[in-house]
């Protein structure tokens, strides 16, 4: 909607610490607020503390935010130690994550497309024909070009129920003949194809 194009990545290690006002206890909490990415990501220690009943905030900073401003000692968020140094809390537990090595990827955007030597990941959406096998032909239209797909996903179309978009993250730099051949093929197969960005993978 935007017309943002993707000319970076970066990964980066996500801690998620319950954090709450200074001087309360982790017993006392009732309610936790976090983005519903962190809940997922902490499902082990949520589920083994059924007493907390989870509210889901747009970000994990809003829900920070949120528990300082209602200075309620029965709330609590799952949030990075920096929201809690902004906001005045305080971690009460912390490191909840079920995996030490949980990362989130973030998009580097920009209003204008950027294309490096060293660009070596692209990202595609698309809308597809709502017919049988339509998602398979495109698949292997990609193989067939020797191209990896890193990441496919489906979002819904807004005002067109049970219709999707997909998004693909694909190996292989747009100046390549072979990467060109094959959008152009994807493009017969396809509506509304665009290109999202290529860039650097992170390597990271």
């Amino acid at each position: 909607k935007k017309d943002l194009m993707i000319v970076g990545e970066k990964t980066l290690p996500i801690h998620h610490h319950l954090i709450g006002l200074k001087g309360r206890h982790v017993e006392e909490a009732r309610e936790v607020h976090s983005h519903p990415q962190a809940f997922d990501q902490c499902a082990v220690r949520l589920n083994g503390l059924r007493r907390l009943r989870p509210v889901a905030c747009p970000t994990t900073a809003q829900a920070a935010l949120g528990v300082a401003q209602m200075k309620d000692p029965h709330k609590v968020a799952l949030a990075s130690a920096h929201a809690a140094n902004i906001y005045d809390l305080e971690i009460l537990d912390a490191n909840w994550q079920d995996d030490h090595r949980n990362t989130t990827r973030f998009l580097i955007l920009s209003r204008t497309a950027e294309i490096v030597p060293e660009a070596n990941k692209f990202s595609l959406y698309f809308h597809l024909p709502h017919t049988c096998g339509a998602l398979a032909e495109i698949l292997a239209t990609i193989t067939g070009h020797g191209h990896n797909i890193s990441y496919i996903g489906s979002r819904p179309i807004p005002g067109q129920p049970w219709h999707y978009g997909f998004h693909l993250d694909l190996d292989g730099n747009l100046e390549d003949l072979s990467t060109l051949w094959m959008i152009r093929d994807l493009r017969k197969k396809t509506k509304d194809l665009r290109i999202l960005g290529n860039y650097p993978r992170d390597a990271s």
